[in-house]
């Protein structure tokens, strides 16, 4: 599996801390899909100039902190799905903000996320922010995404320490949380090839 990692911000850059916390999400997403004898390569991170209005508060002067509300989410997510990659890889974008996604219930009820995407596709996204989670330090989530591009849904095993399971993913330098993988998962991503992106020559 490849993967081409972009950082989203406004001057298009990869600030070096930023770099640092993407590069500690892909190693440890190497080191779980190990486990069940997918190999995992990256190329290198490419910065992505996005709008600075969607990093802005939600409600200045009150609100200090960035956030991408649902729309610019789903904007943000098809502007790296729009990206031409050289070969057949998953292409993730992260985020120094909050994500916010349209919740389960309403399509008025907002929530926080680690990351997202939609099943069985590429075109990813992860937020990098210091929310009440601490998001940049759950190394599980990228991991996690990943495995719905490979078309992995979630589980419904009530612990943390699955891959797969919706939340929870707290996943960092606790060897003891090894971030399993259920019976048939290896299956499901050896038999899928439509996550690939096709190669377009520029």
């Amino acid at each position: 599996v490849e993967i081409q990692p972009y950082f989203l911000s406004a001057a298009g850059d990869v600030p070096p801390e930023m770099q640092r916390f993407i590069t500690n999400h892909l190693e440890k997403m190497k080191e779980i899909y190990r486990q069940i004898g997918v190999r995992v390569g990256h190329y290198g991170i490419v910065g992505k100039a996005v709008p600075q209005s969607w990093f802005d508060p939600m409600s200045a002067p009150n609100d200090a902190a960035d956030y991408f509300i649902p729309s610019e989410s789903n904007l943000a997510r098809d502007a790296v799905r729009g990206l031409t990659v050289s070969g057949k890889q998953i292409r993730i974008g992260y985020v120094d903000a909050t994500v916010m996604v349209y919740g389960n219930n309403s399509w008025d009820q907002w929530r926080k996320v680690g990351g997202f995407t939609i099943l069985g596709t590429d075109g990813i996204i992860v937020s990098l922010a210091l929310f009440p989670d601490g998001a940049r330090h759950r190394l599980g989530v990228t991991a996690h995404e990943v495995g719905h591009a490979l078309g992995l849904p979630h589980t419904d095993i009530a612990t943390r320490r699955w891959l797969m399971k919706d939340e929870g993913l707290i996943w960092n330098d606790d060897t003891l949380d090894s971030k399993r993988f259920q019976s048939g998962d290896f299956e499901i991503i050896r038999n899928r090839q439509s996550f690939y992106v096709p190669y377009v020559p520029n």
